[in-house]
């Protein structure tokens, strides 16, 4: 997998929100099963490290203090159902602003930073793909929760 959906974009349907909560605590073995796949797919593409500790202050002073996992397992066991961000490791800044003119226009402007930030602000609400590779998974989502 070259592609997760970001955990808000299930926010946009109630049913999908409601579907969501379950997969976080999951019960039955349906929900059990989607969270694996959820979670199998954030452990295969990674997030950035970095990243994730910088913007999410007590998973850095966690892990400081000898919590026994890594930023990208914590996201894929915890973080994503908490809904919290993660700006996925094969994310090709370079690609991104190539590929949305929009974005291109706003760094030239000065309204935005970096494309990382447009990213994870609200590229990926908007299904913006992370990189060229991720285009397969992102169609599988898509048709998965009707993007």
């Amino acid at each position: 997998m070259n592609y997760f959906p970001h955990p808000k974009t299930f926010e946009r349907r109630p049913d999908l929100d409601a579907l969501f909560q379950a997969f976080a605590t999951p019960t039955d073995l349906g929900a059990r099963i989607v969270k694996g796949l959820i979670a199998s797919s954030i452990r295969t593409t990674g997030i950035n490290d970095t990243h994730y500790r910088d913007d999410n202050e007590d998973i850095a002073r966690a892990l400081d203090g000898g919590a026994p996992t890594t930023p990208t397992e914590h996201y894929a066991e915890y973080g994503y159902f908490e809904k919290r961000s993660a700006l996925p490791a094969n994310f090709d800044s370079d690609w991104y602003v190539r590929t949305y003119p929009d974005v291109a226009e706003e760094l030239r402007a000065g309204r935005l930073d970096t494309a990382e930030r447009h990213f994870i602000g609200r590229g990926h609400l908007e299904w913006r793909l992370p990189c060229a590779a991720a285009e397969a998974d992102h169609k599988f989502w898509i048709s998965m929760l009707g993007g």
